[in-house]
Formats: C-alpha cells, sequence, structure tokens
C-alpha cells in the first residue's frame, strides 16, 4: 500500500457539518474547541496512525480491522450518509490496531445521491488489499485463514455493510481459536 493524502496531523477537514454529525466510535474525532481559518472543524488525530503506516500483520488482524470499518460503515449509513472514498487513505489506526475512519470530503447524504452499495464494494476491495499486503503466509494455517476471509468477501457482493459486518464478526472466533 501506498500512502495518499495528507498526514493525519494535518488534521484540517474539508467535510465540516456532515462530520460533526457523525461523531461516533469509528470515526475521526474533531477537537471541538478548534477550528481552521475558514471555520471548519478540526481533527484531533492524537494517537491515530495511518493504515498503510501500520497495516495488518495476520489475517486474524485484517479480518478483525474489516469487521470494525464494516460496523462503522453500517453506523454511517443507518445516519444516512455514504461515504464515498473508502479506502486505505481514508482509514487511521489507534494504536490497539483499531480502525477510525475519515476522509469524508466525498461523503453524501442518502438524500443528495449517496449510495451505500459504493462503500460496501470498495469495503470488500480493502480487505483484499490488506490480505494482499500480508506477504507470503508463514504456515498453512495463516493460509487457510486467508483463503477463508478471501472467500467470505467475495461471497458478500450485494451486501448491506451491517450483514458484511455480522460475517465477518463472525467469522473472527473462527480465526483466533485455530
Amino acid at each position: 500500500m501506498t500512502r495518499s493524502g495528507p498526514p493525519p496531523e494535518a488534521g484540517t477537514l474539508g467535510e465540516g457539518p456532515l462530520l460533526l454529525d457523525v461523531q461516533f466510535p469509528g470515526v475521526v474525532p474533531v477537537d471541538r474547541g478548534r477550528r481552521d481559518p475558514d471555520g471548519a472543524p478540526v481533527a484531533d488525530t492524537t494517537g491515530l496512525h495511518p493504515l498503510v503506516d501500520r497495516p495488518p500483520r495476520t489475517a486474524t488482524e485484517a479480518c478483525r480491522v474489516a469487521a470494525l470499518l464494516a460496523r462503522t460503515v453500517a453506523e454511517l449509513h443507518r445516519a444516512g450518509i455514504a461515504h464515498g472514498r473508502l479506502g486505505p487513505g481514508a482509514i487511521l489506526v489507534d494504536d490497539r490496531g483499531r480502525p477510525v475512519l475519515r476522509g469524508f470530503n466525498a461523503a453524501r447524504r442518502m438524500a443528495e445521491g449517496g449510495t451505500t452499495g459504493d462503500d460496501v464494494d470498495r469495503l470488500r476491495g480493502l480487505v483484499g488489499t490488506l490480505v494482499a499486503g500480508l506477504g507470503r503466509a508463514p504456515d498453512g494455517i495463516e493460509s487457510r485463514h486467508r483463503r477463508r476471509l478471501l472467500r467470505l468477501v467475495r461471497r458478500g457482493g450485494g451486501l448491506a455493510a451491517v450483514d458484511l459486518s455480522e460475517r465477518l464478526a463472525g467469522l473472527l472466533p473462527r480465526l483466533e481459536t485455530e
């Protein structure tokens, strides 16, 4: 994966009021006490790192990241928002490896023509990118975990984000116990 977009330290959000409407876990928080010169909120990226700098190292970690992201995307959709640009550059991770979504510049309210299918398709593609970035599997178990994860995501075509989240969360315990 290559690094894209400004580093999180830049902090300025062009999405303003939209981002303020979706302040819940898994979405980059805003520093409510600060504004940029144009009056837009400033992101609080303390303790957050670009996903491209701290990618998952195993299929289990990739599944955990994907499940949490799918849950966040499902919450966005439930709030009537389509992100519009899901990809490695739109994801930060905290020190525990949990994903935090940023990059809401292309986000749209569903009434404004946003679609949820694009977000889910991009999320599915992101899982493939994460697995491809793992490199060669060190053993048969890891290789099997990767195949299971990719098979689940490939079969996820046409699913809503909440359904994909539930499937990924259901796979996670099996990957952790093998």
